[in-house]
């Protein structure tokens, strides 16, 4: 599976990228358009996200957030 990422900076976050494909079995993309988007608890308030995708978890980020695309 692959997600994409805001901002791209995450994409060519080596430790993240090492244990999403570890763990997850996940590919992260600097392009955006996938239906997952992966993203830090600093930019949730993108216009590109709050427009085109909804959290999904975790409940109370310490860190990340997972956003599903919207139909």
């Amino acid at each position: 599976m692959i997600i994409s990422v805001y901002p791209k900076a995450l994409a060519e976050d080596w430790a993240l990228v090492a244990n999403m494909q570890r763990f997850y079995k996940i590919s992260l993309s600097d392009s955006l358009g996938f239906k997952y988007l992966l993203t830090t608890k600093d930019n949730t308030q993108s216009m590109f996200i709050s427009d085109k995708y909804r959290k999904i978890h975790p409940p109370e980020p310490s860190r990340y957030i997972l956003f599903e695309k919207k139909n």
